[in-house]
């Protein structure tokens, strides 16, 4: 499963690069939410911060990508 979210983190890097800013966005945000949820989920001392503080930002760049006016 981490596996498949560097794959969507990848993609979604490329596409915002080479083309489609706003698929890239959500790409990179599924991606990321995908691969924190599960170290967090791996990890033995669990610390909520390290869950919330990336789990947020990627709500912030999901709220952009949406946003984004004329995004290809």
């Amino acid at each position: 499963m981490k596996f498949a979210a560097l794959f969507l983190i990848v993609t979604g890097t490329a596409l915002g690069i080479y083309g489609s800013v706003r698929t890239g966005a959500i790409s990179l945000v599924l991606g990321t939410a995908t691969y924190v949820t599960l170290n967090f989920l791996g990890a033995k001392p669990r610390r909520r911060i390290e869950l919330i503080i990336p789990l947020g930002m990627c709500l912030v760049l999901f709220a952009v990508a949406l946003t984004l006016p004329h995004a290809k």
